[in-house]
């Protein structure tokens, strides 16, 4: 889980970095809103998330309500199996 970032390469001025900082703020707000009402966690817990920077793992997911079941996934044998990995 991870807030609303914002990667901005050019210069702003104070004002429209507020306004940058405002909707990321809401944002997180209508992010945290959601998932404490669709979850088992609180909306401070989920805000908690967003500063932390942390990587949770399927058992965490399950625990809080985020998803319903862990199963592993099957895949037939000699198919193609893609992986992306951006960074």
């Amino acid at each position: 889980m991870h807030g609303v970032v914002w990667n901005l390469n050019s210069s702003f001025d104070r004002e429209a970095l507020g306004q940058v900082n405002s909707l990321a703020i809401q944002a997180e707000n209508k992010i945290a809103k959601i998932l404490s009402e669709r979850t088992k966690l609180t909306e401070e817990e989920v805000r908690s998330h967003f500063t932390q920077g942390e990587a949770k793992d399927c058992q965490f997911a399950l625990d809080k309500g985020i998803i319903q079941q862990i199963i592993n996934p099957i895949i037939p044998p000699n198919e193609k199996l893609l992986s992306f990995n951006f960074t």
